[in-house]
């Protein structure tokens, strides 16, 4: 819905005279004094409504049946200006560049409608009807009009406030009162004054399975195209597209194996792939069922020597050494070479002495 409403702040008037002596109206002026010329000005008799104000405004709206039932309600639901006036106490008009700075509308006036005064919107837009405007020569609001644009916004089927806005935009309207039956003279009345323009709106939403289901289809229709155009431009464009198919495609065995040795494989790559992603992930290969994975990430176990010393013997010869009598107990005789054997689970050691 949108309306209009114009309070005037000023009334001129202008007694002109008919031209007998033009024929043509594109040519020269059918009455005189013309408007725009120093004798329509001299002629001009001005006058300005007193107290305008007081005047009071009553703003009546209410929400079509097709919105209504757009939204799915059989019977009339939303908060309209008919309401009581109970319904509508939490009803303000805010200034739309800021929400914080609102009034109250008058609660003494029965419905429908919420009533302001036209004191209230000047006061609320800082619009001062009396002060000079340099840029229109000096004259004021009161004298050139203004534009004021009220919009009422909805912001749930039961709540709904008013906004406020200021046009620098003068308004004025004009019309002839003929004097007499012969019609060679009449009156010019040149009315300026406040014009309030009435918008309605709203953002409000209900839901729809319909419309979720198209958002859920194409959502999963544009990731997969981006996957795949991902997927594209990593295997065949960039450099590297040769290390990134090792980690795109994967081969898996058989989780139905057959045979004893397809079963071994299969436990062989589930731990492999086990201790890989532990490994990825930050920490040490992980060991299922009390084995040990040495995967990616090799163990370091201590070794243990043992140092064992024997006499030179000939070239070729064989000697038994039990290390574990003689460790740090025996001490080497002069000429004698020193091995050391790598760890068995024998305590004897062989060594070849040259």
């Amino acid at each position: 819905m949108e309306g209009s409403l114009f309070i005037g702040t000023r009334l001129s008037s202008i007694a002109q005279q008919h031209n007998r002596s033009c024929s043509d109206e594109y040519a020269c002026a059918q009455w005189v004094p013309e408007p725009g010329t120093a004798a329509y000005t001299a002629a001009k008799h001005t006058s300005f409504v007193g107290d305008v104000e007081r005047s009071t405004v009553r703003f009546v709206h209410r929400v079509s049946r097709d919105t209504e039932a757009a939204f799915g309600f059989s019977t009339p639901t939303f908060l309209t200006a008919f309401a009581p006036v109970e319904a509508r106490s939490a009803v303000r008009m805010c200034l739309e560049r800021d929400h914080a700075r609102c009034v109250s509308p008058n609660r003494s006036y029965s419905p429908p409608g919420d009533v302001f005064t036209l004191e209230q919107l000047i006061r609320l837009a800082d619009v001062l009807l009396d002060q000079p405007d340099p840029d229109e020569g000096d004259t004021s609001s009161r004298y050139d009009g203004l534009t004021m644009k009220v919009r009422v916004g909805y912001s749930s089927p039961s709540a709904y406030a008013y906004y406020l806005s200021v046009n620098e935009l003068s308004f004025a309207t004009t019309f002839v009162a003929p004097d007499g039956a012969t019609a060679s003279t009449r009156t010019l009345y040149d009315v300026h004054g406040l014009q309030l323009l009435l918008s309605h709106d709203g953002q409000l939403g209900r839901f729809e399975l319909r419309q979720l289901l198209l958002a859920l289809v194409t959502g999963v229709g544009l990731f997969s195209l981006a996957k795949v155009a991902t997927d594209a431009l990593l295997m065949y464009c960039l450099p590297k597209r040769q290390a990134y198919r090792l980690f795109v495609q994967d081969v898996t065995p058989d989780f139905s194996p057959s045979s004893e040795e397809e079963r071994a494989v299969l436990e062989t790559v589930l731990r492999a792939k086990l201790g890989e992603r532990s490994f990825l992930q930050g920490g040490r290969p992980a060991a299922p069922d009390g084995a040990r994975t040495a995967m990616l990430q090799p163990t370091v176990e201590p070794i243990v020597t043992h140092t064992a010393y024997a006499p030179v013997q000939p070239r070729g010869a064989i000697q038994a050494v039990d290390a574990g009598a003689i460790s740090g107990a025996y001490a080497p005789p002069p000429g004698a070479t020193e091995r050391q054997a790598a760890p068995t689970s024998s305590p004897t050691q062989w060594a070849s002495v040259d």
